[in-house]
């Protein structure tokens, strides 16, 4: 180690010869050496220091209330901020789900409608076998499937029906909307007016793409939950106001036992993928988390009594699902827009 140099490394700010960390941005006053020894050291001391921030956020997690504490009273810190932790866990959970429970997001999703242009040539030849030997045509969903093995049959026709404009659209043949340009089609029907293309434009995008619209859109719904979080501390507040809380108080609180929850289905995510027995204890285990840890925080944290917080429990439920499945359901809306 050199020399302590008169100035902060970081900023440059001028520091005495007493102060140990600049009061300008945080740093130690130290002057590292790029050794290996040296740079070692460090990773290992910030890795494993259970008072950094990482750890010491994490130990208070399961008492949001008291994490909200911390923040309201200045503490900032020494612990994540409420909003950057809850974003961070809320997509780490997204994808710990995505990688975990492949089967199951497929599930959601469905099949998925691409066609080729070979799909159709086979479908003309079952056709004009089924035709030839009438016989056949008793068979023919076996036959179907034989060929098609695990992939749908296209149907014949298509009928869209319109979801931002009044107007219907004609009857189109399946092979046209999966193998023509998308401007040939609307040019061909003569597909008019600003809402009424836009639709029957995103109509043919979702029957082209159903399993990446369908994961689109459930990427795009997480922004549901800090949405119906803005909206409920308001009501929050209104309820509350009484006590003298300002907004961003309850809007803390509320991320603040949302990332608790998280936390809790990530890990419950990973635990019943390698030991699937211990699914019905991480479910029944999440839905009494999911309904008392709100409560429990704001019996704790508001400090009124069990019967009056009980109340604005039951009321804050019915406004969080109402604004949850609002904001859902305008979230899907745009998705179906921007797709």
């Amino acid at each position: 180690m050199k020399n302590h140099k008169p100035y902060c490394l970081n900023c440059h700010q001028s520091l005495e010869n007493d102060e140990k960390f600049c009061c300008h941005c945080g740093q130690e006053k130290k002057e590292y050496t790029l050794q290996i020894k040296e740079i070692g050291d460090q990773f290992f001391r910030t890795l494993f220091n259970i008072d950094n921030t990482l750890f010491r956020t994490l130990k208070l997690l399961p008492t949001p209330w008291v994490l909200t504490r911390h923040f309201v009273a200045g503490h900032r810190i020494p612990y994540y901020h409420p909003a950057r932790m809850f974003i961070i866990l809320l997509f780490l959970l997204f994808s710990v789900y995505t990688i975990f429970e492949k089967e199951s997001l497929n599930f959601v999703m469905g099949d998925d409608y691409f066609y080729e242009e070979a799909d159709f040539i086979l479908k003309d030849s079952a056709d004009a076998l089924i035709k030839q030997w009438p016989a056949l045509g008793k068979n023919k969903d076996s036959l179907y499937k034989a060929l098609f093995r695990n992939k749908r049959v296209p149907q014949d026709t298509i009928i869209f029906e319109p979801f931002l404009s009044l107007e219907s659209f004609p009857d189109i043949p399946t092979r046209e909307v999966v193998t023509m340009d998308l401007k040939d089609l609307v040019k061909k029907y003569n597909i008019k007016g600003f809402w009424a293309k836009l639709s029957f434009e995103q109509s043919v995008k979702l029957y082209r793409n159903n399993a990446g619209f369908i994961s689109y859109a459930i990427k795009n719904s997480l922004w549901a939950i800090p949405l119906s979080i803005i909206l409920t501390s308001f009501f929050l507040f209104l309820i509350y106001y009484r006590t003298g809380y300002y907004y961003m108080e309850h809007a803390t609180l509320l991320f603040h036992f949302h990332s608790t929850l998280f936390v809790f289905f990530i890990l419950s995510v990973i635990i019943t993928h390698y030991i699937p027995q211990s699914g019905n204890i991480a479910i029944m285990t999440g839905v009494c988390l999911l309904l008392l840890l709100p409560f429990i925080s704001f019996y704790k944290y508001y400090g009124q009594g069990i019967l009056l917080t009980l109340v604005k429990y039951v009321i804050y439920l019915v406004f969080y699902f109402l604004f949850l499945v609002i904001g859902i359901l305008l979230v899907l809306i745009f998705s179906a827009i921007l797709f």
